[in-house]
């Protein structure tokens, strides 16, 4: 229940408890937060005291601010995309290094996701990525390799092993990892033999999805992601 609050800021103290309402379920995805005057009267706070918190709740992505006839504070839905912002402003930020993604990879995605996604993987999730498979045949089978739509693809496809774990925290760590990659500079240099690599990788992956083996499926994506580590260290770069 809201209540009046004693500590110094204030603002902070209504936003944790608007947080708390709606991680309770108090308020749920869509509800409209109660109007800034009736706030004001429940915490006995001045408008621009609430208006604050909003701010903060803003930030956070736990709320939006719609303006109008119509308009007020209303609860987001928070999915895994809301996780990987923050943790890809860690690593626009340089919190996060090259070595720590090459060691999440190799550590994490080669596991526990690989792992867990043989296990969990249906038939739509395989289908989904042999489509994608595909795409990266036909970019395979151009004249002029366009590098940047098949790097795209080929991570768009670690991202799907994500959520094939049926895990939001893992589908949102793989999601930003990946999303990150781009942003090294040392990531660079594409040939032929590269693509052929990471197709009949994939080929191989999806074999083991298709048949939910997840010990074949670990050792498949352990030795592909080692690939792309073994290459960052030499400065490269491989999917």
């Amino acid at each position: 229940m809201l209540k009046k609050v004693r500590q110094v800021k204030l603002y902070e103290d209504i936003a944790n408890q608007i947080e708390e309402e709606i991680i309770s379920g108090e308020f749920k995805p869509g509800d409209k937060l109660p109007s800034e005057r009736d706030l004001e009267e429940i915490f006995g706070a001045s408008r621009g005291t609430i208006r604050q918190s909003f701010r903060i709740l803003e930030q956070k992505g736990i709320i939006e601010i719609r303006t109008g006839a119509q308009g007020g504070a209303f609860v987001r839905e928070i999915t895994p995309d809301e996780i990987s912002k923050s943790i890809a402003l860690l690593i626009r930020f340089n919190f996060v290094t090259p070595d720590h993604i090459a060691k999440f990879r190799e550590g994490i995605e080669g596991s526990l996701i690989a792992n867990l996604a043989a296990q969990n993987a249906d038939q739509k999730d395989v289908q989904e990525l042999k489509a994608m498979l595909e795409g990266l045949i036909r970019l395979y089978g151009q004249k002029n390799a366009d590098w940047p739509a098949f790097d795209s693809q080929e991570q768009e496809m670690h991202i799907l092993l994500g959520k094939m774990t049926k895990n939001p925290l893992y589908e949102a760590l793989s999601a930003t990892i990946m999303q990150s990659v781009k942003h090294f500079p040392a990531f660079m240099g594409r040939n032929q033999a590269v693509m052929e690599e990471v197709i009949k990788d994939w080929k191989e992956i999806i074999d083991c999805l298709k048949n939910n083996n997840s010990t074949e499926a670990e050792k498949n994506i352990q030795a592909h992601i080692l690939k792309w580590v073994e290459s960052y260290k030499k400065g490269s770069y491989q999917p």
